[in-house]
């Protein structure tokens, strides 16, 4: 290759041809440099900054160079060449913020670090040569800078890769923070890339693989816990990583795990003060506070011999006391801790002035032993630390090298840069880990004359033997105070001296605090403080007087570290640029967010008043809009819309009862109709409250339309909360209705209000067409396993798990996992014996596994879902119920199982087989229930762990509901395969009694003539509205001799007077039947509508199987003229069981009707048993005896007994107007009770006791009580007790005072 050399004005100097031991070198954190070796036949010294490029990056002299003459004709050249990183070197790291200065300490995070350099590389380059790339992000750290090189402050043992553990590099003019990791992975290996490959050591790098680990001696009682320092948790005194790969490699740590210790974070709940006076009469004040999160006493902690110790972690106290921490005194009584003050000088004290604690600062209190959980939790985090640490230097220690095949790099296009992702290949050196290992190249040496051959480093550390001949020869990242060679006494100005400061003295660290504005800590500037420069704001900015705070109702502005701003207003006289400007149009937040056809701002909004100045439902809004933007609202459009007001008006709960009325906790809810929209841009519109509503919009409120009374196009919309979305549709009133939920998803136990029985987390919606599958899991995700019904067994054909055969008359299910070949048999480990032969006779025949073409015939055996039935009837249905759709067809899965609704059809079919579940201790279910006369969800049933538990109101099957419990309830448990009881569900409607529906409209009845012209024909069945007493369809009849019966017939298809243009062969008004046969036999007759004519026979006789008739319709004139009977020959119908004759009489032996019956006169002969309707005149049970009597007179129920004694009566009873009904109940002692609907009493003597809606009354003597929902009294003698509301203070023996509540004189919580 040529090699051309050009000067920094970028003139070319000299071109010349490098010879084979040329090479380009790169090393993470190390050298990166070209070195060029040539002669050349003429003198052409090097100046600094001639440079050369090679793949686009720009290699420089750095020092002037001179070739060695060889001869007088030959120069010989051998100079090298650096990267830009090396410009590093030669550039001083400053700090240009109110000065410049090479001695500096930074405090920031990677990224903070790294751009200070970025900064000082740029300054020395003249321009924004130098740029950012990848950076780890880590926690801030100071790093002292003292007059040292850009270089140094990059990779020296205490530079920004240092101090945040990882690797520096660059890529051309890009500077990367994190470890040298890029690129699709390639991999290399002994003749697939590499010429040779050896491994190599690289002590360079910390490396072990047995750690002893040294725990942290704070907090830890040697005499309770055993030890001195914290332990790991299994007791180790140390932990090994990969001993078995390198060896034993053993270190010991300490001040990693420093900070590890059992310790509890407390906050600061309450701070008090006391003045005190010390016994040298100087006053001064001590701290108290209180941390009502710590609940256990430290007195019960302590160690011998050690003081409490306090360290803040935040506050006006943190990192501030002996060494970061306070002396401390825990006082018992009061629960608080107090705060030993230190005095930095004479007259301060800290605590004190504003350097005090604060609710809400953060503290750690050690010194002393602590509750168990803490050292438990201390040991884990001890325990991972451990781990962590191990993991991090007992990787792979070694470095490999290799020399790369240059027409493989070539051919393959291999990368060779250095932090590329390389896969080493060998199974000598990694057999141990799949012969390989993933890594990255480190180093790379390259021939200048072909960058194909190289030799490549790969380690997963690097190492830092390259450094220390730069961190030898620097003391400058350390930070070191130069002693004078002669002492002065420096004179200190404190708080209180007066003296003016001057170059011969200092301030103190306090009066430094009070004078300066601290970079630490929170300050507050009295004047003006006035910035020459930009600032930054790395965690944001606040302003205003009294801070910020957010919302509508807050205050002040602010600017957080992203750079979002918030404020109170905006004034820009100029003008405002933005990529994206955003609208808050959709959302309604707390809880509810939008999605809809109409939203906006309201900008104001005034509401009609009447004469005397009252507020109507009504009113003019003003929309919020941008310029050219368009109102989003139409007349009819249902609105809501949320406000803060803070007072009575906003609600104090959440509320969402599913019909749309929706209640936010701190805002008022506003429902209104747009009814006028006007302006250009819609801009203007009138409202009117929806009805019972009385807050109106407010200017800024955010209102979404969610439905419109007349327009269907914005009559959908979508709302979100915390736990349900719903789609709807057809929103054309205020509420919601089921009708308008098109779907909804999450929790659906709310659609209970509109007698969905649903709970729990689903989906409810109407259609579902999908493409891919549905698969049935357990609980635990495992799959339920279907059999695949294979039908006969063949041999030599595969058999896969699962596939289920019928084989020499037996039913096998394969259970071999692979799969089998072999035949069934009772010995066959492969094969599971499902359902044996049966016993001679009317044996099953096996169909298959039941499909919706199939016709099962008696003793016909299928198969679904697992399961194996027997049909007992001849039927095409299923033997398990599946879901149709309006039309009768099956829904059905992509992979042709059908979709079931998981009831069985018991009535056609026996089950002889049944899916089991998987293992002996198989997961099963109870069930349980129980009745209400209301809808009200029962209480969810306790769980004890025993089978067939029924909790008392609950019963194991179901009851049947009745007028009397109309609604039936069901709570389900799980026993899992462990033997366990899961909880019962939160019971469910399992049957709920419906209502009687509306009486359906009468059918058409058919009409058949002779078609003729001039007559009105019908087809009536379009008429519903109930109009027409008797809808009909005419079937004209025209006669047709070729035909078997002699006619054709015609179905009118709509109302008509027939003409000549208008026949029988109109089709728009007729319609030929399509059959017309003179016999038929069959089996089956389905039809809709059916006409039949007996012309000759005129009977209709119904037959046994061996042809006896038993009953029939007859027109025949024969005889008597009965004409229909059943339960004789016909014969005998004269004398049938059941009978009509043709003038209405019936008989029959035995009758059950239910409904109404109306008749005029008749009588019942034998036994009344029961009787229920209306009956005229009184009834009486017995004559004698025990009896009870209705009399139509009084209109009452009587018990009376066999003495005459009127013991119960049920009468009518005048409630103030009100029709009611009581109960009496006596007995001849002379107790008695009344039932009323709203009063029960009971007398006894001098007892009584009276219930009411209100309260219960309870009387003995001259002693009384009343108990109410909101009191409880008592009278005894004329004295009255009333039961006690309020509070007590309460001091037990052991000192802690105890707060009781009461209510009616009941103590019901303890504070």
């Amino acid at each position: 290759m040529e090699l051309k050399i050009y000067d920094k004005a970028n003139n070319l100097r000299l071109t010349a041809s490098p010879n084979s031991s040329s090479s380009v070198t790169e090393e993470i954190g190390g050298e990166c440099s070209v070195s060029a070796s040539f002669t050349h036949t003429e003198y052409v010294p090097l100046d600094v900054d001639d440079y050369i490029e090679v793949e686009g990056v720009c290699y420089k002299v750095k020092t002037r160079y001179r070739p060695k003459q060889k001869n007088t004709q030959t120069y010989e050249y051998s100079v090298k060449f650096y990267a830009p990183i090396h410009d590093a070197e030669d550039t001083l790291m400053l700090f240009q913020e109110g000065g410049t200065t090479s001695e500096f300490s930074y405090d920031g995070g990677p990224r903070e670090h790294l751009q200070l350099w970025i900064d000082n590389m740029n300054r020395r380059a003249g321009g924004n040569l130098w740029s950012i790339g990848t950076v780890i992000t880590a926690e801030n750290k100071v790093i002292d800078y003292r007059n040292v090189k850009c270089w140094d402050a990059a990779f020296g043992s205490n530079g920004i890769a240092a101090t945040f553990d990882t690797e520096m590099w660059a890529d051309g003019y890009v500077i990367n923070l994190c470890k040298a990791e890029r690129g699709e992975v390639v991999e290399l290996g002994y003749l697939q890339g590499l010429t040779n490959l050896a491994q190599e050591d690289n002590g360079e790098v910390k490396f072990f693989t047995r750690l002893f680990p040294l725990g942290s001696t704070r907090n830890i009682d040697a005499t309770k816990y055993g030890y001195s320092r914290l332990q790991l948790p299994s007791r180790e005194i140390y932990v090994d990583k990969n001993v078995d790969l390198y060896g034993v490699k053993e270190e010991t740590e300490e001040a990693a795990f420093a900070e590890i210790y059992p310790q509890y974070v407390g906050t600061v709940s309450s701070v008090r003060t006391e003045e005190k006076t010390s016994e040298e009469g100087r006053k001064y004040t001590v701290y108290y506070f209180k941390d009502n999160g710590m609940n256990w006493n430290p007195k019960d902690y302590e160690i011998p011999d050690l003081d409490y110790m306090l360290q803040f972690q935040t506050g006006e106290l943190a990192g501030r006391g002996t060494d970061g921490s306070f002396q401390a005194a825990w006082h018992e009584d009061t629960r608080e801790w107090e705060i030993i003050n230190i005095y930095p000088d004479d007259t301060t004290q800290i605590p004190g002035g504003v350097i005090i604690p604060n609710p809400g600062d953060k503290y750690i209190p050690w010194n002393f032993a602590m509750p168990q959980e803490y050292i438990t939790a201390a040991e884990q985090a001890y325990k991972q630390a451990v781990d962590d640490f191990l993991n991090t230097y007992s990787f792979d220690p070694n470095k490999y090298t290799g020399t790369t095949d240059r027409n493989y790099i070539e051919k393959n296009n291999t990368p060779l840069r250095i932090g590329w992702n390389v896969r080493l290949l060998s199974e000598q050196y990694f057999g141990t880990t799949g012969g390989y290992k993933d890594t990255r190249i480190t180093k790379v040496q390259r021939k200048l004359n072909d960058l194909c051959q190289a030799t490549i480093t790969c380690s997963d550390e690097v190492g830092t033997g390259w450094k220390s001949s730069v961190d030898n020869s620097l003391n400058s990242l350390r930070y070191e105070v130069a002693r004078q060679s002669e002492e002065k006494q420096i004179d200190v100005l404190k708080t209180s001296d007066t003296k003016t400061p001057s170059d011969y003295n200092v301030f103190s660290s306090l009066r430094s605090r009070a004078e300066f504005v601290s970079k630490k800590f929170n300050d507050t500037v009295i004047g003006v403080l006035t910035f020459l420069q930009t600032q930054l704001f790395r965690e944001g900015a606040v302003f205003g007087k009294d801070g910020f705070a957010e919302g509508l109702t807050g205050f002040g502005a602010k600017i957080d570290k992203k750079g979002y701003g918030e404020m109170r207003g905006l004034r820009l006289w100029e003008f405002l640029e933005v990529p994206e400007l955003r609208y808050n149009r959709v959302e309604i937040f707390l809880g509810i967010k939008w999605r809809v056809p109409g939203a906006g701002i309201i900008l104001s909004c005034t509401p009609d008043t009447d004469s005397e100045g009252n507020q109507l439902t009504t009113g003019t809004c003003t929309l919020k809009l941008e310029e050219g933007e368009f109102g989003a609202v139409s007349k009819d459009d249902t609105a809501l819309g949320i406000f803060h007001f803070g007072d009575e008006r906003d609600a104090t709960e959440d509320s969402d009862d599913s019909k749309g009325n929706f209640k936010f906790s701190g805002f008022a809810t506003t429902y209104f109709r747009v009814t006028e929209v006007s302006g250009d841009n819609n801009e203007t519109f009138r409202y009117a409250l929806r009805p019972g509503y009385t807050i109106h919009p407010q200017p800024q409120m955010n209102f979404s339309c969610y439905g419109n009374f007349t327009d269907e196009a914005r009559q959908s919309s979508a709302y979100e909360t915390r736990t349900y979305t719903r789609l709807l549709w057809k929103q054309n009133d205020w509420e919601f209705t089921v009708g308008n939920i098109a779907m909804q998803y999450g929790d659906l136990t709310n659609l209970n209000i509109f007698g969905l029985n649903m709970s729990g987390y689903s989906m409810y919606l109407n259609s579902v067409y999908f493409t891919g599958t549905i698969n049935q899991v357990r609980p635990d995700g495992t799959p339920v396993l279907v059999a695949n019904d294979r039908g006969q067994w063949e041999s030599g054909t595969k058999y896969e798990f699962y596939d289920r055969v019928s084989h020499d008359g037996i039913l096998w299910l394969c259970v071999a996992e692979d799969g089998t070949e072999t035949e069934p048999s009772k010995e066959n480990a492969d094969w599971l014996l499902q359902v044996d032969k049966g016993e001679d006779g009317a044996g099953l025949t096996y169909i298959g596994r039941w499909n919706s073409k199939l016709v099962v015939p008696k003793m016909g055996s299928v198969t679904m879902n697992g399961s194996t039935f027997a049909a007992k009837v001849a039927t095409t249905n299923p033997p398990l119920w599946c879901w149709t759709d309006n039309q009768g067809n099956r829904f059905i899965f992509s992979d042709g199982g059908y979709v079931m609704t998981g009831e069985e059809n018991t009535s056609e079919y026996d089950m002889i087989a049944s899916k089991g579940e998987d293992g002996t201790n198989a997961a099963y279910n109870e069930e349980i229930y129980t009745r209400t006369t209301t809808y009200s969800i029962p209480s969810t049933p306790t769980s004890p762990q025993r089978d067939e538990y029924v909790p008392s109101g609950w019963t194991r099957t179901q009851s049947g509901i009745s007028s009397s419990y109309p609604y039936e309830w069901v709570s389900k448990r799980r026993k899992s395969s462990d033997g366990v009881w899961g909880l019962f569900s939160t019971p469910v409607v399992c049957a709920q009694l419906g209502e009687k529906g509306v009486d359906g409209l009468q059918g058409c009845a058919i009409r058949d003539s002779e078609w003729a012209l001039n007559t009105e024909y019908r087809n009536d069945s379009d008429v519903k509205d109930g109009s027409l007493p008797v809808r009909y369809i005419d079937v004209a009849l025209v006669r047709n001799n070729a035909m078997e019966t002699g006619w054709d017939a015609y179905q009118c298809l709509k109302t008509h007077v027939s003409s000549s243009s208008i026949t029988y062969a109109n089709t728009q008004y007729w319609k030929k039947f399509g059959a017309n046969v003179g016999s038929i036999f069959t089996s089956l007759i389905i039809a809709k509508n059916a006409k039949i004519q007996l012309f000759q026979g005129n009977d209709l006789l119904i037959q046994k199987n061996d042809g006896t008739v038993t009953a029939g319709m007859t027109g025949s004139n024969s005889g008597s003229l009965v004409r229909i009977f059943a339960g004789s020959t016909y014969e005998n119908r004269a004398s049938a069981p059941f009978r009509v004759t043709e003038s209405g009489e019936m008989y029959a032996t035995k009758a059950h009707i239910q409904g109404e019956v109306v008749a005029t006169s008749g009588s019942f002969s034998g036994e009344l048993k029961s009787a229920t309707g209306t009956f005229t005149g009184g009834v009486v049970t017995n004559s004698d005896g025990n009896r009870i009597i209705l009399d139509p007179d009084s209109r009452q129920m009587a018990l009376v007994s066999s003495t005459g004694n009127v013991l119960s009566s049920w009468f009518f009873y005048d409630n103030s107007g009100y029709e009611s009904a009581a109960i009496s109940l006596k007995n001849i002692e002379g107790e008695t009770l009344y039932l009323y609907p709203f009063d029960i009493r009971m007398n006894s003597g001098d007892k009584s006791t009276q219930i009411t809606n209100g309260d219960i009354r309870l009387k003995m003597g001259d002693s009384s009580m009343i108990i109410n929902p909101t009191q409880i009294s008592m009278t005894e003698g004329g004295n009255s007790v009333t039961g006690f509301t309020g509070t007590a203070e309460y001091v037990p023996p052991n000192g802690y005072s105890k707060t009781l509540y009461f209510k009616n004189g009941i103590c019901y919580k303890i504070g």
